[in-house]
């Protein structure tokens, strides 16, 4: 291979980095997304491996988990509860509603997780940055509620950073293969 063609084939190459980014960057956001929708829901725990915390077992109103329910068996809870004149935790009702009482996983309808988007904010020769964000008001409003209670919810682990790292890297690698063969 002449200098000259190699030349072109690294000419060739950066402009396929340059153009593949902004792709390859919402990629990785949204693989970012799914590492750390996963973290908090299967494991409840932040980006530094702390539990969450616990769900109160401190009985409420009934009438506070009106039309909450999202299934059958929780609205029942609710109607019993009012029947009795008892109150009803919120670790109870997530109970009667079958959702994981022994970690906080930050899920209930699962509204919160599927509104959150993720959008290029910037995109220049040098770099594209990606922004994972709530998709609408009320996502918003539950996701800056959970932020302010348990810290920063959207964060990396450092072990889900050298996760995306490698996948980057692996990306990367793949296209210089495919110009130096």
């Amino acid at each position: 291979m002449l200098i000259k063609q190699f030349i072109s084939l690294l000419d060739n190459l950066k402009n396929d980095l340059i153009t593949e980014r902004p792709n390859e960057t919402l990629l990785i956001a949204k693989e970012a997304l799914a590492l750390i929708r996963r973290r908090i829901q299967t494991e409840g725990e932040d980006l530094n491996g702390v539990q969450l915390g616990h769900y109160s077992d401190v009985p409420l109103p009934p009438f506070y988990f009106d039309n909450k329910s999202i299934n059958a068996s929780g609205a029942k809870a609710v109607e019993a509860a009012k029947k009795k004149g008892v109150g009803l935790s919120y670790k109870g009702f997530r109970r009667a509603n079958n959702l994981p009482t022994d970690k906080v996983t930050l899920t209930f309808t699962g509204g919160m997780w599927r509104e959150m988007d993720v959008q290029i904010t910037e995109n220049d020769q040098n770099k594209t940055t990606a922004l994972i964000e709530p998709r609408t008001a009320r996502s918003r409003q539950v996701s800056l509620y959970n932020s302010e209670r348990y810290g920063n919810i959207l964060g990396l682990s450092k072990d889900e950073i050298r996760m995306l790292r490698i996948a980057n890297l692996n990306r990367v690698k793949k296209l210089i293969n495919k110009y130096l063969k």
